[in-house]
């Protein structure tokens, strides 16, 4: 049976163009020009994945997505924004509502499918978790999930392990203890330079490995705290360059 995704733009044309593409690649997509269509929708097909852009008419992406997660049968849901809106601030509230990916408009296609498909390979709920818990490990591309959303789910998840990233010759590796971040290494930095550094790698694979990590003081009470610093420091660094 074809895996469900709820698209969710106002603009007609964009909607058609997602919903065409996504089709193409043997989705059952559901087409929704608001987020009271969307949750109307959601409510009655229980889609596999939301796809959404922040702009829309009536009530937005954000509220449409609390909304969604507070309904308890939905709750569940994966969801990803696909959006002109790509500003530090949104997508730092994008990652705070936890998007399993924050992706800007224009936007190409292959980067769209490969999301998409590992979302809904990898993102299973309670699958993914038990797979962590019982020391199996998790892995996967960053041209399907970013790190900001891989960090958020080890902390949802409370694991203790090492996270390891390799981005062509570029490498490095968070620490987890419970949680928390207790160490970041990316080449020559370290601390939240390191994240800063990882945040904006868009190409790569990553493994995460759960195992014994010392209990130090973590570099941020929360990984959306660290991770804001991070995508601020990022841009920063773009904005010179």
């Amino acid at each position: 049976m074809a895996r469900k995704i709820l698209a969710v733009d106002g603009d007609d044309e964009v909607r058609d163009l997602i919903v065409s593409g996504l089709a193409g690649e043997g989705y059952d997509v559901l087409p929704a020009a608001s987020g009271e269509e969307a949750l109307a929708l959601a409510r009655e097909r229980k889609p596999d994945l939301v796809c959404l852009e922040v702009a829309l008419p009536g009530i937005d992406g954000f509220e449409t997505v609390r909304r969604l997660l507070a309904d308890p049968e939905l709750r569940h849901t994966p969801f990803l924004f696909l959006t002109a809106k790509t500003g530090l601030k949104e997508r730092v509230e994008g990652l705070r509502l936890g998007a399993h990916a924050y992706l800007g408009k224009p936007f190409a296609f292959p980067e769209l499918f490969a999301t998409v498909s590992g979302i809904l390979e990898r993102i299973t709920g309670a699958e993914a978790a038990s797979s962590v818990s019982a020391g199996l490990g998790l892995m996967g591309s960053l041209g399907a999930i970013s790190i900001a959303g891989v960090i958020q789910a080890l902390e949802a998840e409370r694991q203790t392990g090492v996270l390891r990233i390799v981005s062509g010759i570029r490498w490095g590796q968070l620490a987890f203890h419970e949680g928390k971040i207790v160490g970041a290494v990316a080449g020559n930095a370290t601390g939240e330079e390191a994240i800063a550094e990882l945040v904006g790698w868009e190409t790569g694979t990553y493994a995460f490995r759960a195992e014994a990590v010392e209990a130090k003081p973590p570099l941020a009470e929360s990984a959306v705290s660290v991770l804001m610093r991070a995508l601020k420091r990022h841009d920063e660094r773009r904005a010179v360059t």
